[in-house]
């Protein structure tokens, strides 16, 4: 049996959580925060068995992984002011670990 520990953005939690249920995973959601920008993240906990770890990785990376969205690109310099393009911007993405667990109880 594996534990994985997945650190994704907040605003990804919700539906990425709803994609591991869908396919048989159960998660346990810890708030956190981030220690460089201090964004609000989300720990997802997720036991399952061995055979089962790559299966849950790629929901994680398919739902929270680093993507490129549009965002509004406001310049207040030179001959660009005023000018509001959107720029393609890198967002999301997740931080993964997975680790051996010895013993699995449920009470």
């Amino acid at each position: 049996m594996k534990m994985i520990t997945a650190i994704i953005e907040e605003r990804d939690g919700d539906h990425t959580i709803k994609a591991l249920n869908k396919e048989g995973f159960y998660c346990t959601k810890l708030a956190a925060t981030g220690g460089f920008l201090k964004k609000s993240n989300l720990t997802i906990l997720i036991g399952c068995e061995d055979e089962a770890v790559n299966s849950a990785i790629e929901i994680i990376k398919r739902e929270a992984g680093r993507r490129s969205e549009e965002r509004l690109y406001i310049s207040g310099q030179g001959n660009m002011k005023g000018v509001s393009p959107t720029v393609p911007t890198v967002v999301g993405g997740c931080t993964l670990f997975v680790t051996d667990i010895i013993q699995f109880v449920k009470a």
